[in-house]
């Protein structure tokens, strides 16, 4: 029969995660899981709720019992922060066209030149003032 700590291994292993990784990612030692596994230990509260902080994912009943999936369902992954960034972008340009771009980019660099054209100007004025 397969303890808790079997079960978290079989997750660790899903995850594609070397036990020294998952260690760090739940905030213990290096070797701690790996000798956790080997003694065939069981997995403290203070442990598995650092692992299910970290692995929302995983189904806490049946690490616990090995009944239902390992998977929550229904789970979605939380996006990241690039990925928010990423779907406002498309967001906005969503109906935006070729010549929309284009005129942007040449409003932009009409705005670059002017500020060296005023850069100049605020030269020159300087050297006169000299």
């Amino acid at each position: 029969m397969m303890k808790p700590i079997d079960r978290l291994k079989v997750f660790i292993e899903h995850k594609q995660l070397s036990l020294n990784n998952f260690d760090k990612s739940i905030g213990r030692t290096r070797g701690y899981i790996a000798t956790t596994i080997r003694n065939k230990g069981s997995i403290g509260t203070d442990i598995l709720t650092n692992i299910l902080r970290n692995y929302p994912d995983l189904d806490v009943h049946w690490l616990l019992t090995g009944e239902g999936e390992m998977i929550r369902e229904g789970f979605t992954k939380p996006k990241t922060i690039d990925e928010l960034i990423e779907e406002k972008i498309e967001a906005k340009l969503r109906g935006v066209t070729i010549e929309d771009l284009k005129t942007l980019m040449m409003v932009k660099e009409f705005s670059e030149a002017q500020k060296l054209e005023a850069k100049k100007a605020m030269e020159k004025e300087q050297a006169k003032q000299k």
